[in-house]
């Protein structure tokens, strides 16, 4: 099943979302497994949403090309290792849980440059 996965399309980074997972139970799981299956996603959701309130609400992240800035957008990077769990793991839950607000605070403070137009889009919830 995909957690919040990002790829590389069309030289730009796209988020695929949750709305691509199913929602309804495999046939092949009981029902206690797949209550359990749906408590640990949501004990995982409140994990996430704790983490933005305590740590990224305040302080939110660099985007990746401050944080990163001798690493190019297109670079193999961003889709695996360090990269990648910079992208899903702070810019991306930032993204997630932040009020539409501080998103057009932090868009404002942290203008995309060309060669990375399109990812705040992206990555807006």
């Amino acid at each position: 099943m995909l957690d919040d996965t990002y790829t590389h399309s069309l030289d730009k980074l796209i988020l695929i979302s949750e709305a691509f997972m199913s929602i309804d139970k495999p046939e092949e799981l009981t029902e206690e497994q797949w209550e359990k299956y749906l408590e640990h996603e949501r004990s995982w959701a409140r994990r996430l949403r704790e983490r933005f309130e305590k740590e990224l609400k305040s302080k939110p992240p660099l985007p990746p090309w401050l944080k990163y800035p001798d690493i190019s957008e297109d670079n193999i990077f961003w889709r695996m290792g360090t990269g990648e769990d910079y992208l899903v793991e702070y810019f991306g839950l930032y993204f997630k849980y932040a009020t539409s607000s501080e998103i057009n605070s932090y868009v404002s403070k942290y203008p995309e440059p060309k060669e990375w137009f399109g990812t705040f889009e992206a990555f807006k919830h």
